[in-house]
């Protein structure tokens, strides 16, 4: 089941550097589809302090931070070719 996403919920949300995407609530889980992420490139993501969850109410009294790191355009490539041959009736994956 999809729901839309609460407002405060998409406020509270950040990403450095910016990046164009979309909210989805689903099975309880807030997700974020960024619309492209650049190659080798650090993302920070904040949880902005303030929220409160639609659950129990508890207030998310700290912004909760993480990083990530995306791979090279070469990452990517071999990653979609293993794909296309994983769904063409190649079953492994190397």
């Amino acid at each position: 089941m999809t729901r839309n996403l609460p407002a405060e919920a998409a406020d509270a949300f950040e990403i450095s550097p910016k990046v164009e995407g979309s909210f989805e609530v689903k099975m309880d889980k807030l997700y974020f589809h960024p619309k492209e992420l650049a190659a080798e490139k650090i993302y920070t993501v904040t949880i902005k302090k303030g929220l409160v969850s639609k659950d129990d109410g508890e207030l998310l009294k700290e912004d909760y931070v993480f990083m990530f790191e995306t791979g090279s355009r070469e990452d990517r490539n071999a990653d979609s070719k293993k794909i296309e041959e994983w769904s063409n009736g190649i079953t492994e994956i190397t």
